[in-house]
């Protein structure tokens, strides 16, 4: 039976064979998405990384999580002290160093009804030049959200567009009604 620390240290050992420079799973905020920013801008001075990448990888990083705080179907709800609704959602990032460069993974549970209307989009996405994705990135900012959004509908064009290694992106039904989604961002 391994103790607590062997658990652990596993773990860790595992985080640092994959080169994760940070790995969160939880419940996400924009507390959270505030300290786990200012966590990365700060690793990203320490190596020195080339200010065009930090800027990409950061932006990717916000899009990334706001995804999760806006669309996880895994949530917790309940009143605040303030009187208004709270709504946490559920959700993990990974940003770590690969073949060079950086990536950012997120992922989050969404519902099985939501998963072709993404998988279309995102298929749509991968199949865009740069050129293109810029086209369609500042068509998209002139359109108002469609209904149901809770943005300007344009999270991923905005990733593929930033991430210079491309995109990609995976579902797994998970239970019934519900598949896990993931993308990972590489940089």
């Amino acid at each position: 039976m391994a103790s607590l620390a062997d658990d652990l240290y596993q773990l860790k050992s595992q985080f640092d064979r994959d080169n994760l420079l940070f790995c969160y799973s939880g419940f996400f905020t924009q507390e959270v998405l505030e300290g786990i920013g200012v966590a990365l801008r700060a690793k990203l001075a320490v190596e020195q990384t080339e200010r065009r990448v930090a800027k990409n990888l950061f932006s990717v990083f916000v899009e990334q999580v706001q995804n999760v705080v806006r669309y996880s179907a895994e949530k917790d709800e309940g009143d605040s002290e303030q009187g208004g609704e709270t709504v946490l959602r559920y959700g993990i990032l990974l940003v770590g160093r690969r073949a060079g460069g950086y990536f950012v993974s997120c992922g989050n549970l969404v519902r099985d009804e939501d998963v072709e209307r993404l998988r279309g989009e995102l298929a749509i996405i991968e199949t865009l030049s740069r050129e293109e994705l810029m086209i369609q990135y500042k068509q998209a900012l002139r359109r108002p959200p469609p209904p149901g959004c809770k943005g300007a509908n344009v999270g991923f064009l905005d990733i593929a567009r930033l991430a210079g290694g491309g995109v990609e992106f995976d579902f797994t039904q998970v239970r019934e009604g519900y598949s896990f989604f993931a993308m990972n961002a590489l940089m």
